[in-house]
Parts: structure tokens; sequence; C-alpha cells
């Protein structure tokens, strides 16, 4: 347990150094290691795994502009 702005934490970490949990929460990696899924967010990466789009709840938050 970690403890996080007063908070305590929990927090499980993989063998390629990637947190898997964080207090219940679940967070899923492709597999080139960028995150995929956190809580309510999917996430969306290019060829060159940059950052291209950011969902919650379904709704686009985030889209790379590619100018």
């Amino acid at each position: 347990m970690i403890k996080v702005n007063l908070l305590n934490e929990y927090r499980e970490v993989n063998l390629e150094n990637q947190y898997t949990d964080i207090t219940n929460t679940n967070i899923s990696y492709d597999t080139k290691g960028n995150i995929i899924s956190y809580k309510d967010k999917e996430f969306e990466y290019d060829y060159l795994n940059r950052l291209v789009e950011l969902k919650k709840d379904t709704i686009t938050i985030y889209t790379k502009n590619n100018f």
C-alpha cells in the first residue's frame, strides 16, 4: 500500500513495471506498452505510439490535430 496525497492507495505492478491495478481499478495495455483502458477511459495510439484519441464513457474528449 502506498500513501498518495494522504490517501491510502493499493497498487500492483507487472513484470514490465506497469501498473495493473490502482485501488481496485484495472489498467490494460497493448503489446507496445501503451495504456489502452483505465477506469472509464479508452486510449488510441498511432503507429508511432503517439496518443491520437481519448474517450471517456464512449465520448471523445481528445483527438490529435494532424496539422
